[in-house]
């Protein structure tokens, strides 16, 4: 037991929600996670894949918190290594006096902080954290690009994206 939720304890597993078109199959899941053994979630966190992922594959993922990825249709993306760590979203016990919805659901989910990745136009994308840890975005086909991608790791963020 990790929590107490309404008196009641509960194992704090970590959480997945994954819209259907990640995969309708078994065949179809273990094609779009060629190397599991290279994802992990921590106790307690929370990944949430939602829009069109018919093109989304999952190499690798480290993560201790709350992710969040939203893709378009013509979107393909490929999170070939990634680390997320942050206070990600929590249960909390109701007070009284909540709003039914909640009173029916039992808690409050608190959303504390999420790494959200949207890929909100149709292109190639790859996610790579590099071998540093070293956040990066890189347009490949320009060398504009590579500027960019310095500026992106010192401002945080992880993209690589190739036009189509």
């Amino acid at each position: 037991v990790h929590a107490i939720r309404d008196g009641v304890g509960v194992v704090d597993t970590p959480r997945v929600v994954i819209d259907p078109s990640f995969g309708p199959t078994l065949a179809a899941v273990r094609d779009k996670l060629p190397t599991p053994h290279a994802v992990s979630l921590a106790q307690g966190s929370t990944l949430v894949l939602e829009g069109d992922l018919t093109r989304v594959r999952l190499e690798a993922l480290s993560l201790d918190g709350a992710l969040v990825v939203r893709v378009v249709p013509g979107a393909d993306v490929t999170i070939r290594n990634l680390r997320v760590s942050n206070k990600g979203w929590e249960f909390g016990e109701l007070t009284g006096g909540e709003p039914e919805e909640l009173a029916i659901r039992g808690y409050k989910l608190r959303k504390l902080q999420t790494r959200e990745l949207i890929f909100d136009q149709p292109g190639v994308y790859v996610v790579d954290d590099g071998p540093l840890g070293l956040p990066a975005l890189v347009n490949s086909f320009s060398l504009l690009g590579v500027a960019v991608a310095l500026a992106a790791a010192l401002a945080g963020m992880v993209l690589l994206r190739r036009s189509p």
